[in-house]
């Protein structure tokens, strides 16, 4: 049997966090969370929907959602598939490490250069190392999840040899250079130009 008081504070956890949420995908995530919670309850209502914003927002989550068999099953889809927030706002009052509202690129900049600071650091003090080995973590995996992601680069030793074998492509190493926004893609981008120019590569 569900115990009555975990329950309620559960559905009041649930409620306030509807009010704390700054995101709009974050309020419809809590509030779906609480009509979930209500439905405990004997003689409750047929299931709610996953909005659409929410679920194009987190696919998991709703794929998950769907196939849940029953409201509990459902509450876990919910909790398992929505990402925890490791910097809070309750946290960091006065604004989340390396945040720039609207910026989301150099705020993820930022938040890597502070992590690389952290792990410089992190010999001499407590930096919070292990908060940001779950940040950067929790990054890799949705980065996996990109199809846009770069899974390799025109700049190692394959491509020493692609040269070597006679095998080199330079208008596509050209092509995949350009969506790298690294210096070494910069440098090799440069060299290969000045090798062009020089007639030593097609």
């Amino acid at each position: 049997a569900r115990d009555p008081q975990v329950l309620t504070e559960l559905r009041n956890q649930a409620y306030n966090a509807i009010g704390r949420a700054h995101l709009p995908e974050a309020r419809e995530a809590a509030e779906l969370l609480h009509a979930q919670l209500l439905r405990l309850e004997p003689g409750a209502s047929s299931r709610a929907e996953v909005p659409d914003a929410l679920g194009e927002a987190f696919p998991r989550l709703a794929q998950a959602y769907l196939a849940a068999p029953d409201t509990e099953a459902r509450i876990h889809a919910i909790i398992d598939n929505y990402p925890v927030c490791r910097l809070s706002h309750a946290q960091f009052p006065a604004g989340q490490p390396g945040l720039i509202p609207g910026e989301p690129e150099l705020s993820m900049r930022n938040l890597f250069t502070i992590a690389i600071k952290v792990g410089t650091d992190a010999l001499k003090s407590d930096t919070g190392t292990a908060l940001f080995a779950k940040i950067v973590e929790s990054c890799e995996r949705s980065e996996r999840g990109f199809a846009d992601r770069v899974r390799s680069v025109p700049y190692g030793k394959v491509t020493a040899r692609a040269m070597h074998d006679g095998r080199f492509d330079a208008e596509q190493t050209q092509v995949d250079l350009q969506n790298m926004p690294t210096m070494a893609a910069g440098v090799m981008q440069d060299a290969l130009h000045s090798l062009q120019q020089a007639g030593l590569i097609d």
